[in-house]
């Protein structure tokens, strides 16, 4: 979203205030929270550490500038030229400038932040976090790694915020290699105790097992006929209700309307109401219009 056109000024004040009752010696433990370790998923593989002859041939320099707004001294032209072409299947790093000003934003893959060029203050931002955006109001430049990973084609990138972007500060750069290529240089680089899900797919080198035969089953057989019950109860009910619906109408109709007259050999009769036996009329053998009821 939009933050203005000047450079980004922390602010450092009361939000909320937290009041915790009840004595500090409940329960076995005081009031001591509980320690847990978290396991870092897979694709969060630290690669500050590789090697400058594992890495993508180029290291490119990403400047935002403001007046006009632009991305290495060009706005943004979706016909033009790509500001870098990156093999898929490498780590890349690249050197950000004027991030206070300008929170740097990358589609597709997400990066590392390898060194700050100086110490965030307040401690969010730190050497080894993985982020998609990064905006640092105490310096104004960092140098991020990121795997390109099995995706090829364009890969945008741009300033955070709206009217910076909307109006060309914006560029791409073109991931090329064939589709589905891994960032194998990275692989050892993961931690020895890191959360591979089996299911997933990407950056930790494990394609998904194939559908069991339950799963297949289920997919192929008990959804269409569990849908195609539905459907059927459905349309029966509908029946149902749109016969009951016309019977009621009928007996309505029926409850108002006397009948027209039945005239036979030896009178004529109108049917009572509420459908009972024909209450007879004496009259005699009539011809031509029907006498008056």
């Amino acid at each position: 979203g939009g933050g203005g056109n000047g450079p980004m000024r922390p602010w450092v004040g009361d939000i909320a205030t937290v009041v915790v009752t009840g004595s500090t010696s409940e329960g076995a433990g005081g009031s001591d929270l509980p320690y847990f370790a978290i396991t870092p998923p897979c694709y969060l593989a630290d690669v500050r550490a590789l090697p400058a002859a594992q890495l993508g041939s180029q290291v490119l320099t990403v400047r935002q500038r403001l007046s006009p707004p632009r991305i290495n001294d060009a706005p943004f032209d979706a016909a033009g030229a790509p500001i870098a072409e990156l093999a898929t299947g490498s780590v890349h790093e690249w050197n950000l400038q004027d991030l206070r000003a300008h929170p740097f934003h990358l589609h597709v893959n997400h990066f590392q932040i390898v060194s700050l060029g100086a110490q965030d203050p307040s401690g969010y931002m730190q050497e080894g976090d993985w982020q998609d955006t990064l905006a640092m109001a105490h310096t104004g430049s960092a140098t991020v790694r990121f795997g390109a990973d099995r995706f090829t084609g364009l890969m945008l990138l741009h300033c955070h915020i709206l009217e910076h972007e909307d109006t060309g500060m914006m560029a791409f750069a073109r991931l090329t290699g064939t589709e589905g290529t891994t960032v194998v240089a990275a692989e050892d680089a993961r931690d020895a105790g890191c959360y591979v899900d089996p299911r997933a797919r990407g950056f930790e080198y494990r394609d998904a097992p194939p559908l069991t035969i339950t799963e297949i089953t289920i997919i192929a057989v008990v959804v269409p006929v569990v849908s195609v019950a539905l459907v059927v109860a459905g349309a029966a009910w509908w029946w149902r209700r749109r016969r009951q619906r016309a019977r009621q109408g009928d007996g309505a109709a029926a409850a108002q309307d006397p009948g027209e007259m039945v005239c036979l050999r030896d009178g004529c009769a109108r049917p009572a109401r509420g459908g009972r036996a024909l209450e007879m009329t004496p009259t005699t053998l009539w011809r031509g219009a029907a006498p008056a009821a």
